[in-house]
């Protein structure tokens, strides 16, 4: 059974090649239109690097539970966009630190909003 499927399957990718590749040839309108020589060549490097996440410096040792949070969600943020750019945090201005407490924050990237559910845990 899975045979029958994987020719068929084989059959319809080779049909579709060659269907394709109708129309192409010399004779063609297309072909008459385009010089011969107009082939493109890429180039097989980058001109520059792809730009990297630049990394925001940590907040100060005395920055509240507030602050550090922001922080990391932005870091968070931007890791999982896999690209460089700004982004903004806020979180309440007052996060207890006590076990089970639950606040919400928002980051935002690129217009995109990001609502984040945090739990503090031990």
């Amino acid at each position: 059974m899975h045979m029958k499927i994987a020719s068929a399957i084989m059959f319809g990718v080779v049909g579709l090649l060659v269907t394709g590749c109708a129309g192409e040839g010399p004779d063609s309108d297309d072909a008459a239109a385009r010089p011969a020589s107009a082939a493109t060549v890429l180039p097989q490097k980058l001109a520059e690097p792809p730009a990297m996440p630049k990394e925001e410096p940590s907040p100060a040792d005395d920055a509240t539970l507030s602050e550090n949070l922001a922080y990391e969600l932005r870091r968070k943020t931007l890791d999982m966009a896999k690209a460089a750019g700004e982004v903004t945090a806020q979180c309440p201005k007052k996060v207890a630190s006590k076990s089970g407490t639950r606040v919400t924050c928002t980051t935002t990237y690129k217009g995109l909003e990001v609502v984040w559910d945090v739990n503090i845990g031990e």
